[in-house]
């Protein structure tokens, strides 16, 4: 008895003490991981404290039960990321087109899928490389199904619940190499749905996705010694690769759905490789370990993978000057409508001929 009164005094008091380090701002940040669930969710809940939305940078997002977040429907010119402007239909898709989801006559439809590069973080509808790559391709919709921080499980179920009603010719997943690390954890930017490999397939967990009222309030009730422990377990995941090789064949279960989702209604899959931040400026000949585990599950499910390093490197080479430091700018949009443009005519994916959009000066970031 008296063994049993101990053990509980001992977890009573590491509770509360674990409860005070956390609360307290610089011993929180020691503690803390930035690729875990705890970290990510006590994160949002500090940034949230008082709050019943999400808030923060992202004032345009909305709760969604099978994604967790998405765009806010019928936004009209909202300013964001240092007054570029922010527009949504009524189905919460980037700028302002509506879209029926009956494919018009002799139009073809190009459904993209990303994260905040797709979606265009830092700026405007009329700077993204969905928009510059419409004007690429004349009687062709490109409908932007990019959200910010998504990871790959999100936009398979954005394409799953979505995209396909749209009847889409080709399916673009925007590939970003850290999303794949995204599809682990049921917390990032907010609470989401994550996959688990089976014997048969994926297995959809955290669905429905609760509500940041729901999770606000159940905060208090969590273990605090609980977070410690998956912060450190986490932590012992990464440091010997676990994580790496559970991403990875994860994202490949994921990257199957997806693909036969998407021919399953009658569409083209293509993959495309977006050079973000250092990458841009990467000259290394041949590819990355992270191109090469794209390159490698394309070769071996024949699927049409774009890889866009060169083209940015190149565009540098004329003295084009792209942001390194964040999202891409205008031209960095542009760089990548282009060279996905002339992938899909190349390859006769997309029919409709080339249009002009107007240069944008050397050296400049917009």
């Amino acid at each position: 008895m008296g063994a049993v009164l101990y053990g509980a005094y001992v977890v009573v008091f590491c509770e509360l003490l674990f409860r005070v380090l956390l609360s307290v701002e610089p011993i929180g940040r020691v503690i803390k991981g930035r690729d875990d669930e705890s970290s990510s969710r006590l994160d949002w809940v500090q940034r949230h404290r008082g709050a019943r939305a999400f808030g923060g940078q992202y004032t345009f997002d909305v709760h969604h039960p099978i994604r967790g977040w998405a765009i806010e429907p019928g936004i009209r010119q909202l300013k964001v990321f240092d007054n570029r402007i922010l527009n949504s239909n009524s189905k919460g898709i980037r700028g302002q087109v509506e879209y029926d989801y009956a494919r018009p006559p002799r139009i073809q439809r190009i459904v993209i899928l990303g994260d905040s590069y797709t979606f265009g973080d830092e700026v405007s509808d009329d700077e993204t490389y969905s928009h510059f790559l419409e004007r690429r391709l004349p009687h062709t919709e490109v409908l932007n199904l990019g959200v910010h921080g998504y990871g790959q499980d999100q936009m398979l179920l954005y394409l799953q619940h979505e995209g396909v009603k749209y009847q889409p010719d080709v399916v673009i997943l925007g590939y970003v190499w850290f999303d794949m690390f995204r599809n682990l954890s049921g917390f990032s930017n907010y609470a989401k749905p994550t996959f688990e490999l089976s014997n048969g397939g994926l297995r959809l967990r955290n669905v429905p996705v609760p509500d940041p009222e729901w999770m606000l309030d159940q905060e208090i009730h969590r273990s605090k010694t609980y977070d410690i422990a998956v912060m450190l377990f986490e932590r012992v995941r990464w440091k010997v690769g676990w994580n790496h090789t559970r991403a990875r064949a994860l994202a490949r279960g994921i990257f199957d759905e997806l693909v036969a989702t998407t021919r399953q209604h009658q569409a083209v899959p293509v993959f495309v490789y977006l050079p973000v931040l250092t990458e841009i400026a990467n000259t290394q000949l041949g590819m990355t370990a992270d191109e090469r585990f794209l390159h490698d599950y394309c070769l071996e499910r024949r699927i049409d993978c774009l890889f866009l390093r060169d083209r940015f490197v190149a565009a540098q080479r004329r003295g084009e000057t792209f942001n390194m430091r964040s999202h891409w700018f205008a031209n960095g949009h542009r760089t990548a409508a282009d060279g996905i443009a002339d992938y899909l005519k190349t390859k006769g994916l997309i029919t409709a001929e080339t249009s002009t959009i107007a240069p944008v000066p050397k050296g400049t970031f917009r």
